[in-house]
């Protein structure tokens, strides 16, 4: 199509040469496919056609269509003139001419950044006049069009540049000149991939990076090569992509480089199996290099060291060994002026400190690490930061939290970094579903879904986007199927994305003890949630009257320490439901009335509303403070389109008014009985 032009005789030819060819046959007067036509090659009648048409022309405008096919679709006449050795203002009327002959046409719309430039009408003329010049003629045109290119001096032209020195060494015979000719155009290809990369597109940085593999000098500036090919498509969003790219880098340092290569390298792949939830590898690769590669640059063996770091982190959950580690990387980045390993060293600390119940110091050493990226310009780590911010801003005030989120979605996409596009996604996916704004969260995230994403990505937003369909009455079954499927080849922590969703699909279907185990599981396995998940496995206790595991849920809850309005919210919460169950009616009064007013605060609505059929549940619905409670759920629970847990709310409304009792003292009435 794109050859064609909408061009009817290009369609009517091709179809003649795929019938006579074999490859199309009519049955029932209808052309049907009967051989592989995956790869079309222009029919003979249609390049016999074109080529007739351009032999028509004299000379010197045969000359110039063929100069000019050498620059590509469109081109400026300063650049034509260049490139054919001839004079600007002889070629006005030239141009003019061949646009009369319907070979060219000029770009005249005023929205088009190429206006007043030449263009070939269709792409296909342009093809067989390229196709027509000698391999020599080519080397030369390309070569003068990459002088002209080089002597404007500007960068926006460097893809161009680099492009004709390519053309250039690619129709060079081997020898001196192609050698000298492939430093050139490795020369021109980096700086390509460099001002795409600075323009945030890193999918175009990686095409100029591929094509600088053709002309590499050598194994060590292949692996550079590769390694940055690498990093660029980390930037993408597309770790398998990197991990290849680093794979191929790492075989080559093995057998080439020394040890800080290799560990540069190597710091690369552990970054793209991380990013892939394959931890596991990850490990397995970094551990014993630590040691092998020990003669290592301390700058590089930093980068490994901080890498090991982000993956015990990810894998086994080791937050001590994390900061041993950090320090050694802070040491040396603080030491060498290593801003970006110093900021990413010092996010990772926030999240160890984090992790370990230290929560004023991790925001600190967070807030940092975000300060030092910014004053340096370094974007990564600069959205890094904000975004552990934005998490821990949670505690405070969803709303904010939400909002820094899409904050920095708009600078990641402003940058191109499409990872982190698409992790601002998921984030706000959940950040969504606590401040009741689920219509946005799906938008954001059924978005992305849409696009292929890597299976790591997907498994986060799609366990986001599950939560709130089956908390909105969907069943689920297959969105869980989905997510095993997911993960099922990774490793590290990737399972609690799928416990959550099971959680919440118990809590809303009433399989109490299997909403229980799931977020259970998630506040063993992950320390940094274990505040959250903790009092999430402790509401399906409740509704099932087990006071005592969930005094000791409480317990645990306290003993993990630390202060945020969310976290006083939550223990207030599991104490107005055992004072509840154990008929303290007044005190659970109490207790709820403070916990719904910290919920409120925070602007979780989610909660909120949980904590509404928390009341509804275990106390007389016809109190009035209870009453009360119930119309505001229900508001938010039919604003959501929460089902199951409308109707939960419903039934637990309906009830006869009696407060509801905890398992042991049901048992202890009983045993009363028969004695008397």
């Amino acid at each position: 199509v794109a050859r064609a032009d909408g061009i009817p005789l290009y369609a009517v030819e091709t179809v003649r040469s795929l019938v006579a060819d074999g490859l199309v046959a009519e049955e029932d007067g209808v052309y049907v496919p009967k051989g592989d036509v995956t790869k079309l090659t222009v029919p003979e009648t249609l390049t016999a056609l074109i080529a007739s048409r351009l032999d028509a022309l004299d000379e010197t405008d045969r000359r110039l269509v063929h100069d000019a096919a050498v620059l590509g679709q469109s081109f400026t006449v300063a650049a034509l003139a260049a490139v054919a050795d001839v004079p600007q203002q002889d070629l006005e009327a030239r141009l003019t001419s061949l646009v009369r002959r319907e070979l060219l046409r000029r770009e005249m719309d005023a929205r088009s950044p190429e206006r007043g430039q030449y263009a070939f009408v269709q792409a296909l003329i342009r093809e067989v006049a390229y196709n027509t010049l000698s391999k020599k003629d080519r080397k030369k045109l390309h070569l003068a069009a990459a002088r002209y290119f080089e002597s404007l001096g500007n960068d926006e032209l460097a893809g161009g540049l680099a492009s004709h020195y390519l053309a250039a060494h690619g129709n060079a015979a081997e020898g001196p000149e192609a050698d000298a000719l492939a430093g050139q155009a490795r020369i021109a290809l980096r700086a390509a991939a460099t001002r795409a990369s600075a323009l945030g597109s890193f999918d175009q940085a990686v095409v100029f990076l591929s094509q600088g593999l053709e002309v590499a000098s050598g194994p060590n500036d292949q692996i550079e090569i590769l390694r940055e090919a690498g990093l660029a498509s980390v930037s993408a969003g597309k770790p398998a992509q990197s991990e290849e790219f680093h794979s191929r880098a790492m075989a080559i340092a093995r057998l080439h480089s020394d040890q800080s290569v290799q560990a540069r390298v190597l710091a690369g792949l552990c970054t793209a199996l991380g990013l892939q939830f394959k931890v596991q590898e990850a490990l397995a690769l970094a551990e014993p290099a630590i040691a092998e590669l020990a003669d290592a640059e301390e700058t590089a063996l930093a980068e490994l060291k901080l890498i090991y770091a982000r993956c015990l982190s990810l894998g086994r959950g080791d937050p001590r060994r994390g900061i041993q580690l950090v320090e050694d990387v802070l040491q040396i980045a603080e030491k060498r002026g290593l801003i970006d390993t110093l900021a990413h060293a010092l996010i990772l600390r926030g999240n160890a400190l984090y992790a370990l119940g230290r929560r004023r110091e991790a925001l600190g050493v967070t807030a940092l690490a975000r300060d030092v990226a910014a004053d340096a310009g370094l974007i990564v780590p600069q959205l890094r930061a904000s975004g552990n911010l934005n998490n821990s801003m949670t505690e405070f005030n969803v709303e904010r939290s939400l909002e820094g989120w899409r904050e920095g979605m708009a600078l990641a996409r402003k940058a191109g970094q499409r990872g982190l596009v698409i992790q601002s996604a998921g984030n706000i996916g959940y950040m969504a579903f606590l401040a009741g704004e689920w219509d946005l969260g799906l938008a954001v995230m059924d978005e992305w879904l849409a696009e292929d994403i890597s299976a790591r990505d997907r498994l986060i937003i799609h366990n986001n986007a599950t939560i709130i369909r089956i908390c909105r009455g969907e069943s689920g079954e297959d969105a869980l199927a989905e997510l095993e499927r997911l993960g099922k080849d990774m490793s590290g922590k990737w399972h609690v994305f799928v416990a959550d969703p099971i959680g919440n699909h118990g809590l809303a279907r009433g399989h109490l003890e299997q909403a229980r185990d799931a977020f259970t599981e998630i506040a063993e396995d992950d320390e940094s949630q274990g505040e959250e998940y903790v009092y999430r496995a402790a509401r399906p206790v409740l509704w099932m009257g087990d006071v005592e595991p969930a005094k000791q849920m409480l317990d645990k809850l306290v003993a993990l320490g630390g202060y945020s309005p969310a976290m006083a919210a939550r223990q207030t919460t599991l104490r107005g439901g055992i004072a509840a169950l154990e008929g303290r009616g007044a005190e659970a009064l109490g207790h709820y009335r403070d916990a719904l007013r910290g919920w409120r605060e925070v602007k979780n609505v989610w909660d909120e509303a949980l904590t509404g059929i928390d009341m509804a549940t275990l106390l007389d619905p016809s109190e009035p403070q209870v009453a009360a409670a119930i119309e505001s759920t229900r508001d938010i629970l039919e604003r959501l389109g929460a089902k199951p847990f409308l109707e939960r709310l419903d039934a637990a409304a309906a009830r006869r008014p009696e407060v509801a009792q905890p398992k042991r003292a049901a048992a202890a009435r009983h045993e009363v009985a028969v004695a008397e």
